[in-house]
């Protein structure tokens, strides 16, 4: 989706941490002739529920049928007030499968309508489980379905679910499927990573650079896979985020990281020594 749908009220010099074009551009999204090639633009993963219908042997976030956190309508209603006091208008939402959530419908109702797209990740199992998930999202023509699709997946119902989406007429894309090397040593991912991962950082990629995760408490974790928190949606669900955000990540990224495994077992560390801190 081109950026300009999503990018008309955002003004990135409130969050950028880059700052290379030393006043060169306008930062006017509405007339910038960069826009569409841009990757600083916010994008938060929102994680509603860790609860999923599989327990992939690489999963980051540790998801399985025996998890159970879950976004509350209070969290999702002071998220959907933080998406809007900062104007954001692209999101991810995912799980755990987000169909696991018994209050699957009432989140998304919250959620969707103050975006201008959102992709939500799936294994596909609704297919056979709750097959009224596609008829729900056809209400939203600006949501697209990221269906799962390889060694780590059962792959059990994604082309029932394939099916239901295409009758329903939502969007959707079928992922090219992690490999080793594209696994991310976090959470159970740190068992199966590849070579390629000892010597990657996930954020070193320009569009990660400006994501960030809402966990199921409100929590903003840097790391879009739960790792260094360091503010809550409570806390901004009035504005001023990006102050913070920017604050935050140009100090992250003024120290060397060599790798994922580093950084997240140096964030373990800090949390063990550190219970309490944050940022």
């Amino acid at each position: 989706m081109p950026l300009r749908v999503l990018r008309g009220m955002e003004k990135p010099c409130e969050y950028c941490i880059e700052e290379t074009c030393k006043g060169a551009h306008n930062c006017d999204c509405g007339s910038c002739d960069k826009r569409d090639i841009c990757p600083r633009v916010i994008r938060p993963i929102i994680r509603i529920t860790t609860c999923c219908t599989q327990a992939c042997t690489h999963c980051c976030f540790s998801c399985s049928p025996k998890a159970d956190a879950f976004m509350s309508l209070e969290v999702a209603e002071a998220t959907r007030d933080f998406l809007v006091a900062h104007r954001i208008k692209f999101i991810s939402i995912m799980g755990g499968e987000v169909f696991c959530h018994p209050q699957w419908r009432e989140i998304l109702s919250t959620l969707l309508p103050v975006v201008d797209y959102c992709r939500i990740v799936s294994n596909g199992d609704w297919a056979s489980r709750e097959p009224a998930f596609a008829t729900f999202l056809a209400e939203y023509p600006h949501v697209k379905v990221s269906l799962s699709r390889d060694q780590w997946h059962t792959n059990a119902h994604v082309d029932a679910a394939v099916a239901l989406l295409k009758t329903a007429d939502v969007l959707y894309d079928i992922g090219q499927g992690d490999t080793e090397d594209s696994i991310v040593p976090v959470g159970r991912g740190e068992l199966f990573y590849g070579v390629y991962a000892c010597f990657n950082t996930y954020c070193s990629n320009p569009e990660k650079k400006y994501s960030f995760l809402v966990d199921e408490q409100g929590t903003i974790f840097k790391c879009g896979f739960g790792v260094w928190d360091y503010a809550s949606v409570q806390e901004y669900r009035e504005g001023g985020f990006f102050a913070r955000f920017k604050k935050f990540n140009q100090t992250f990224y003024g120290c060397f990281i060599g790798n994922c495994a580093i950084c997240e077992r140096c964030y373990r560390q800090e949390m063990r020594e550190n219970p309490e801190r944050r940022g």
